[in-house]
């Protein structure tokens, strides 16, 4: 998907918040959930908005990717997402998620 306009997002709640801005036109494909488990974590449910975001982080490499998956983790759980659905998604990024940030380990 592109979106069409700037996505504006904040994470974070009571004075610790960060926001960060997609950019129009930015391409993103949401959660990237193998098709098969789709049915435990939609790609396109709560970890939707939060996944726009980690796009962002894993394309600029502007943060560690450490850091770009807690976050996604966090703003997931922040969007409703339950916690234990929010840590399966991180170990799944943790294991898996390496060649989308560039190809190799950091």
């Amino acid at each position: 998907m592109r979106l069409t306009k700037d996505f504006v997002y904040t994470y974070g709640k009571n004075g610790h918040c960060s926001q960060w801005t997609v950019p129009e036109n930015f391409k993103t494909d949401f959660a990237s959930v193998p098709r098969w488990l789709n049915w435990l974590i939609s790609p396109v449910g709560r970890l939707r908005r939060p996944a726009v975001v980690h796009d962002l982080h894993y394309r600029e490499k502007a943060i560690p990717r450490f850091l770009a998956d807690a976050l996604l983790v966090t703003a997931a759980v922040e969007e409703g997402l339950p916690v234990w659905k929010a840590c399966l998604a991180f170990f799944a990024l943790r294991l898996f998620g390496w060649p989308n940030y560039g190809g190799k380990e950091p």
